[in-house]
């Protein structure tokens, strides 16, 4: 009886504590005191496992807004700022920092094209760049010179008929000098790029090849 007695003093204290349990444990009064330990113990362990650590602060991760430019904004340049996403900076290479203006890169909106991956090269103006499919090159009004990436044409170094042409889309200018059939003389040119095709790196060796 004196155990009974200490087991009741203990729980009631315990559940005092955590009022919710502890008019159920007046319920258990009328257990033999075996099955008032199990359900005691049972309770204890209820309890421990509801405990829960505060939440750990997730860590904070740092992004970085891009800082682009929309249709007939001001792009390229020592920035280096971009166009929108489905815009096409157009080049300006006669300026010293290569700034160009948004502009809608798709020319026909009607077509639909897939998104089967067969690159092929195409070209738009002085410029050459890869395309998705021929589609995606028609969809944005270039001409497709040949299947895969565009890659740089030997043939045009020291070529009278060649023209400068930019490849790829990087803020990088190039110079070099091509041969002008109708002025019949040897003019500069700028592109723009990753790399380019330059027909001639000095006047001397244009007029050198060409007059």
């Amino acid at each position: 009886m004196e155990n009974n007695s200490k087991t009741n003093s203990i729980a009631e204290s315990f559940f005092d504590r955590h009022g919710r349990f502890f008019d159920r444990f007046q319920k258990l009064s009328t257990l033999a005191p075996m099955k008032k330990l199990f359900v005691l113990a049972a309770a204890f362990l209820l309890i421990g496992c509801g405990k829960t650590e505060p939440d750990s602060p997730l860590p904070t991760i740092e992004t970085e807004v891009a800082n682009t430019a929309t249709i007939g904004e001001t792009c390229g340049g020592a920035a280096e700022k971009l166009c929108e996403s489905k815009l096409e900076c157009v080049f300006d290479f006669d300026k010293a920092d290569a700034r160009g203006r948004c502009v809608d890169n798709v020319v026909d909106k009607e077509i639909k094209c897939p998104l089967a991956h067969s690159p092929v090269c195409g070209q738009k103006g002085l410029q050459k760049n890869g395309y998705l499919n021929e589609c995606e090159a028609t969809r944005h009004g270039a001409e497709i010179l040949h299947a895969g990436f565009c890659t740089l044409d030997p043939a045009v170094e020291n070529n009278c008929e060649a023209k400068a042409i930019g490849i790829g889309i990087c803020f990088k200018v190039m110079r070099g000098f091509e041969f002008d059939a109708e002025t019949n003389r040897c003019v500069q040119k700028n592109v723009g790029g990753c790399e380019a095709e330059i027909p001639f790196q000095s006047q001397e060796k244009c007029e050198e090849m060409c007059l």
